[in-house]
């Protein structure tokens, strides 16, 4: 910098002494300007603002002067807090004082609809808190997945406010995991928790509670899905004024499979069936329900548990569940050509029937080491309409305990039940076995005729 200075002329002495000009006052007064520009020795009474944290936003008070830098960092202490700070990991970071609602693709949002309308195939992380509904994801055909950041469905909880279904998704694909939706409401519709149509469903670590619907599946509607799993997931204390309290899942017309593995629906309700869970199809279904548990359903005077309410093939199997206190019975499907395995199950509690099947034509139906106890009827086999051919119910090993009837049916229906444990003795479910034993041995079994009656062969 070329620095132009006034020169002074030489003074008078003083003392006799002459005096030198000083060349630098000008130059020490332009100095001392500058520093007070720079904070350092400014004015009292007034601010500026130091960056400690060394995150390039100042933020602690040092005193100050005109022009001196603003304060824009919140926390000068932490350098992960400023601005410009990035919410990925679900914390509020950026000084705005609005906590992140969702992060995609590494940037976080306030809101959690504004992520999803970014979205057209990826993975939408949520963060703790809870969040009012209802959203809405539309991906024709991609594949989606919508995350609790924590993987805790306490931790992030969906909200319809009693007025509104929580989630209406369209998807190729979609995965929902560590979420929880509650309080929604679909007013004349299907879906209060969630409503969802694809192709593809996955839930994991889900729960599905407080919700209600006018129509079906208050909890969560699934539609023409072709292949869709469910694990260690939970439907409780849903309303539904139809049927399908917990869940309605309708497969796509062809063939479609289903899981629910280690799973809880407990305390749903129904105005009309299937307080728990109702599966519908005409195509040709493969389902295992497996570790699941059925508690505390209620329909009126109608079944509690499970329910299949279109006919169609189906390759049923449920395997090491509980279905306990459903109100008038725990499952009821109408089958034709299908075959339906239930093993190592209990099925207790019930006021009405336990188990029903309607056969439309032959089904191949088998009881396994299943356990019946203080139910109004344990099993019930009917063939419609009249005239239709024989089906099969086997029942092998297991237990009938203290049910007000054992077995039942109207038509055509042959029972073989082979090492079932009957308790006390035939007498304690009803039975009219005369000269049966307590105890089936192998190989034996019972054919109804059609004035309903029982006898051995």
């Amino acid at each position: 910098m070329l620095w132009l200075l006034a020169c002074a002329e030489p003074g008078p002495p003083e003392n006799g002494e002459f005096l030198e000009p000083d060349w630098g006052v000008e130059q020490r007064e332009e100095d001392s300007a500058a520093e007070s520009d720079s904070g350092d020795d400014c004015p009292a009474g007034t601010i500026t603002f130091e960056d400690r944290d060394g995150d390039g936003h100042p933020g602690t008070a040092v005193g100050g002067c005109e022009g001196a830098p603003e304060r824009t960092d919140c926390d000068d202490e932490d350098p992960s807090v400023h601005p410009d700070a990035s919410e990925a990991d679900c914390q509020e970071r950026n000084c705005d004082e609005k906590p992140p609602a969702a992060v995609f693709e590494g940037l976080a949002y306030n809101d959690l609809q504004d992520a999803l309308n970014m979205v057209e195939s990826g993975t939408v992380s949520v963060c703790p808190g809870i969040w009012s509904g209802g959203f809405v994801l539309s991906s024709p055909d991609a594949a989606v997945v919508l995350e609790g950041a924590t993987g805790d469905p306490a931790d992030v909880l969906l909200d319809g406010g009693g007025t509104r279904t929580v989630l209406t998704a369209e998807a190729g694909s979609l995965t929902l995991s560590g979420l929880t939706f509650q309080n929604g409401y679909a007013e004349a519709e299907v879906g209060g928790g969630a409503f969802v149509s694809v192709a593809e469903l996955k839930l994991h670590d889900v729960v599905f509670q407080d919700n209600a619907a006018d129509s079906r599946g208050a909890g969560l509607f699934a539609y023409e899905f072709v292949d869709a799993l469910v694990t260690d997931s939970t439907f409780r204390r849903n309303h539904v004024e139809g049927y399908g309290g917990g869940a309605r899942l309708t497969a796509r017309n062809g063939r479609s499979r289903l899981r629910i593995l280690d799973s809880t629906f407990e305390a749903n309700t129904s105005g009309y069936d299937a307080a728990a869970l109702t599966l519908s199809t005409r195509g040709t279904a493969d389902v295992l329900i497996s570790a699941s548990v059925f508690r505390n359903n209620i329909a009126g005077d109608k079944v509690g548990g499970v329910t299949i309410d279109n006919s169609g093939v189906w390759d049923f199997t449920i395997e090491d569940s509980v279905f306990q206190e459903n109100g008038a019975g725990a499952f009821d499907a109408s089958f034709e050509d299908s075959v339906l395995v239930v093993r190592n199950t209990e099925l207790s509690g019930h006021t009405g029937t336990a188990f029903a099947v309607d056969a439309r034509r032959p089904n191949d139906i088998t009881l396994d080491d299943c356990r019946f106890a203080d139910n109004g009827v344990a099993i019930s086999a009917s063939v419609i309409p009249p005239g239709a051919s024989h089906s099969t119910v086997t029942i092998q090993g297991g237990a009938l305990h203290r049910n007000a009837l054992g077995i039942e049916t109207d038509r055509r229906y042959i029972i073989e039940a082979h090492n079932v444990d009957l308790g006390e003795g035939v007498n304690e479910n009803d039975l009219d076995v005369d000269g049966c034993p307590g105890s089936f041995g192998p190989g034996t079994s019972f054919v109804y005729d059609e004035k309903n009656k029982i006898f051995c062969e």
